[in-house]
């Protein structure tokens, strides 16, 4: 019999996402959870969801701008189409990134460049990271005098470490000794050119820096509307918390929700809810609510992406 470490894998995460799902349920009490999401505000609801929609087309506008970067010039529409048919393939796949794969397997049928075009996911995927760790490290500093939020400092501090040295690697990669060197070394088995692609594909934006800034600041608007997302959340269950947790707490979860250990980040995400909300004070049960809720948002939207395929088929056309 031959093992299949993809399968094993694979079923090793759906496993993890079932025994972490029954463990937080026996955390709380459900029958709580669901009396909380029977009488949720509809309206709040509402304008949660309508600003997980109009983060759509934001995050599409800044891949544009990557892409552009690189040559390849693909009409906004298509990037937004292309955007929901990975948001619905994530629910399948490991982590709360899986949709990236999508992503940069149909954009790269669409150029016919795949290092490129996969190199613009990855750098989008990135920046938004830099993005939501410069709000969490801005919550602390505003809040440092709250215990809760000095607790989780040292974290925040370690966190902020990934954009400090990425700026520094992105603007000096032909000046770091130990890079050159070894790639160098790579390409003498890189038959096919793929090191050098990758290379090359991100070197390049160091040329376009006021491009890379606008960038970073669309991204910012763009995180800062799912922190916003999440307060609304927590509204239309009755909830009134400061806004400053969220600024730290949210950008936490996210990250969390990326680690490739489980299907969709379920269970795992669920898990960092009730963590850190419970930390302020927030009850099991409401911090579970939460989860769920923006989890059926994300599904919502995400069939979406689902009928788009199911129109086009696999075949990806230009949409001007």
């Amino acid at each position: 019999m031959i093992f299949n470490k993809k399968l094993f894998l694979n079923i090793s995460k759906i496993c993890l996402s079932l025994f972490l799902i029954y463990y937080i349920f026996t955390k709380i009490d459900a029958t709580d959870a669901v009396s909380a999401l029977k009488t949720v505000d509809v309206y709040f609801l509402l304008i949660a969801a309508s600003i997980q929609i109009m983060n759509i087309p934001i995050r599409s506008y800044n891949w544009k701008q990557l892409l552009s970067v690189q040559g390849i010039h693909i009409p906004s529409k298509t990037l937004i189409s292309i955007t929901l048919v990975g948001a619905f393939f994530n629910n399948f796949l490991p982590t709360s990134m899986g949709g990236d794969v999508v992503r940069a397997y149909e954009i790269s049928k669409l150029s016919n460049q795949t290092v490129r075009s996969t190199s613009t996911v990855v750098l989008l995927r990135l920046i938004g990271l830099i993005a939501i760790i410069i709000y969490s490290v801005i919550g602390v500093i505003i809040g440092y005098e709250i215990i809760v939020i000095k607790n989780l400092a040292k974290l925040v501090g370690v966190l902020a470490l990934v954009p400090l040295v990425f700026f520094i690697m992105f603007y000096n990669i032909d000046k770091i000794k130990f890079i050159k060197p070894n790639i160098n070394s790579m390409l003498r088995f890189d038959t096919k050119n793929i090191v050098k692609k990758i290379y090359d594909s991100i070197e390049i934006y160091k040329y376009h820096k006021k491009k890379c800034i606008r960038i970073l600041l669309v991204s910012l608007l763009s995180e800062l509307m799912i922190i916003i997302y999440f307060y609304f959340i927590a509204l239309s269950l009755h909830q009134r918390i400061d806004l400053l947790y969220f600024f730290i707490l949210i950008p936490l979860i996210s990250i969390v929700e990326m680690l490739p250990i489980s299907i969709n980040g379920i269970g795992v995400r669920e898990g960092a809810f009730l963590y850190f909300f419970t930390n302020i004070g927030m009850l099991g049960y409401i911090a579970i609510s939460m989860s769920l809720l923006y989890y059926m948002h994300k599904v919502g939207i995400s069939l979406i992406g689902g009928i788009i395929y199911a129109l086009r088929g696999s075949k990806i056309k230009y949409v001007s």
